[in-house]
């Protein structure tokens, strides 16, 4: 919904004696004004005129007269917003005449187009979906292959589904041609199964922790060794191979999350004696960032290792951009925080028993949950100190009834570091009547949209989507996207 809108009951019929007349857009923005409207760039009685205006980036303002429509915008961007505002308001050729001023509340909305989990995904199907982000006014998608992209130096950890380079080119063509900005995300660190199960790469495999062995056999090679010097080479010949396919990105996403094996291995296990977990994991992750800033790229990485060893900020290369992912949240304020690198359940034990009274009926589902984990101790127990020393500052005055929503907003940002908000429309696999549980996630993106809007210094929100469901069942969580970090 544009943020004003003043529209007549009268109305004006695209058609003949209509023309678009040249002003301050680009050609290309006419020529798309043309196609979608079916008006000729010509000068006619009846005119869509363009005009410059001293408007927020990708904002317009829209008036739509019986003899002329007037487009304002400060960028092309700005000119395409207001064409998708006029088919969403047209009935055929027929528009309401009237005013609309809009403008995005951020600057980046995106959404995660997840080759790599969404198997039965085509190109078509990715598309379609780009299509639909474009319509609701997103401008950007994450963009996932694993190994269903076409690589060809290590040509053998392709899956049997993997795009071509055709496919490939594309789909990122048909982003460019839409106004999408695309962010490849190819995994740096961990989530490297489908590399690891060969053994051409056996060498650079992180043995599996506790967590990932049943009955002291591994079941999950899925992290490379962030001190073996063929990491780094494997990895960045992949990177390389994605980069050339999306010569136009100016970011790059490295995943680089749920590194849960670091200093298993010998090297590491040295390495951590000296510079802790956080120095095993950013002796890989920097030297790929720096790769990456060379090469003229933003490097972008999920948040998640570097919450849970805060200290490890400090070092991290001053280029990156944090993804901040919590799929559990849904108000602001909040009886939940996602606790990195602490045994927390996210809830306070006295939930169930003297604040019970107090507890919101839509709360009562995973709060009952989340609160037996807790083991029948307080917030301040399962925190600890170490947590407690770096957060508490930033989990508000109701702490720790009511928690501040997204407290790591201000942290990453406070240390020098962008953050891009991450909610999911499917998430952590939970289900509401054998669906992905909507009933949760689309409150998760509202609420996050909201903090980052109030924050007033979040560039954007990509909402992402993981495991294998058929592409269609995206779409709800699309459009929420696209309305929570518009209005």
């Amino acid at each position: 919904m544009p943020k004003e809108i003043d529209l007549t009951e009268d109305t004006v019929r695209l058609g003949d004696g209509w023309g678009i007349a040249a002003g301050g857009e680009s050609p290309s923005v006419r020529d798309l004004y043309s196609k979608s409207l079916s008006v000729p760039v010509q000068d006619r009685p009846r005119k869509i005129i363009f005009s410059r205006a001293d408007v927020p980036p990708e904002g317009y303002e829209l008036e739509i007269c019986k003899e002329r429509i007037e487009v304002r915008a400060s960028d092309d961007r700005g000119y395409v917003n207001a064409l998708r505002t006029m088919k969403q308001l047209a009935n055929g050729d027929e528009l309401p005449t009237g005013r609309v001023r809009d403008r995005p509340s951020l600057s980046l909305r995106g959404f995660h187009v997840n080759f790599d989990s969404y198997v039965q995904m085509k190109a078509d199907d990715a598309k379609n979906l780009i299509k639909a982000a474009a319509n609701m006014k997103l401008n950007a998608i994450l963009l996932e292959y694993g190994p269903r992209f076409p690589f060809r130096k290590h040509s053998a950890i392709r899956s049997p589904s993997a795009l071509t380079v055709e496919e490939v080119r594309e789909v990122v063509g048909f982003a460019a041609e839409n106004h999408v900005e695309v962010i490849p995300l190819q995994q740096s660190i961990g989530h490297l199964r489908y590399l690891l199960a060969h053994d051409d790469y056996e060498d650079i495999r992180e043995p599996p922790s506790d967590y990932y062995t049943v009955e002291g056999k591994p079941y999950a090679l899925d992290q490379v060794c962030p001190m073996n010097p063929r990491s780094f080479e494997v990895i960045t010949d992949l990177m390389a191979e994605v980069i050339e396919l999306h010569p136009g990105s100016k970011f790059f996403h490295i995943g680089a999350d749920e590194a849960r094996q670091l200093g298993m291995c010998a090297k590491c296990r040295a390495e951590e004696a000296k510079k802790g977990k956080a120095g095993v994991y950013l002796n890989l992750v920097n030297r790929v960032c720096e790769w990456l800033h060379e090469r003229g790229r933003t490097p972008i990485l999920w948040d998640d290792i570097l919450c849970a060893h805060p200290e490890a900020l400090k070092d991290l290369n001053r280029n990156a951009w944090l993804m901040y992912w919590d799929y559990w949240t849904v108000s602001d304020p909040s009886p939940r925080v996602v606790a990195r690198g602490t045994r927390s359940a996210g809830y306070d034990r006295r939930w169930l028993g003297e604040w019970l009274d107090e507890l919101p009926a839509r709360w009562l589902p995973s709060i009952l949950e989340g609160a037996r984990r807790a083991g029948g101790r307080s917030f301040e127990e399962e925190l600890g100190p170490k947590y407690l020393s770096y957060f508490k500052r930033y989990l508000g005055g109701g702490f720790p009834k009511y928690l501040r929503a997204f407290p790591y907003i201000e942290f990453y940002q406070d240390n020098g570091f962008q953050v891009i908000a991450a909610p999911t429309a499917i998430g952590d696999g939970e289900l509401w009547h054998g669906l992905p549980n909507f009933a949760r996630f689309v409150p998760n993106i509202r609420a996050f949209a909201r903090r980052c809007i109030e924050n007033g210094k979040v560039p954007g929100l990509i909402t992402t989507a993981w495991y294998n469901y058929p592409p269609e069942i995206l779409y709800l969580g699309l459009v929420a996207t696209a309305k929570f970090t518009w209005e």
